[in-house]
């Protein structure tokens, strides 16, 4: 099928995302200050892509060749602005502790992919950390949006179950069906995006 008539929607848009990873990183890296890069972390950034272009679907039209990589341009760029004012903010400031919130969050997120990653079609081992990474920032957009959180405060920002359960305004049981089924998810997701995976590796996948 031609890029041209690609219709997004939560399920394939995982699929196009994927495939994206390192040229969009690169582009937003390039994008970023040099001066700024001390209060922005390049894979914060990429994960409000993520983010936004599963919220903003809607937006997407498929008018033409490039149609999506113009549409994630196009989001990449109003991120890029919006760390770009927030860093100067934090400059200013004299704060300098996010990015290593930013490392702390990606370190999370490579550890949550090992947990999770399909036991049925494994991804290698040589897929880089970043990829690993952003592989679960978006599988974790699919999920449904309490499931999301549970999983994103507990994994993530590595709070206990009582503490979510209270920013949820539910109870702990709630909290940990809420993961267990998120984590269910992820791993499904994870599995559709192993053959990416797979298919990327070149010259390390023959050797094992």
């Amino acid at each position: 099928m031609s890029e041209e008539r690609v219709h997004l929607n939560d399920g394939n848009l995982q699929r196009e995302l994927l495939p994206r990873v390192v040229a969009l990183r690169d582009y937003v890296r390039k994008k970023i200050p040099k001066r700024l890069h001390g209060v922005t972390n390049v894979d914060d950034v990429l994960q409000e892509v993520w983010m936004a272009s599963y919220r903003n679907l809607a937006t997407f039209a498929p008018d033409g060749p490039n149609a999506i990589d113009r549409w994630l341009t196009t989001i990449a760029v109003s991120k890029i602005v919006d760390a770009i004012r927030a860093a100067r903010r934090l400059k200013r400031g004299g704060e300098w502790s996010r990015i290593d919130d930013a490392q702390r969050r990606m370190t999370s997120l490579t550890a949550l992919f090992e947990q999770v990653q399909s036991p049925v079609r494994t991804p290698s081992h040589d897929v880089r950390k970043t990829e690993r990474a952003h592989a679960v920032s978006i599988a974790l957009n699919r999920l449904d949006t309490r499931r999301h959180r549970a999983v994103y405060l507990h994994h993530i920002e590595g709070l206990p179950l009582a503490e979510i359960a209270a920013r949820m305004d539910t109870t702990e049981s709630a909290v940990n069906s809420l993961i267990y089924n998120g984590l269910r998810d992820l791993r499904r997701f994870l599995g559709e995006a192993a053959e990416y995976f797979s298919d990327v590796q070149s010259t390390d996948s023959s050797a094992g």
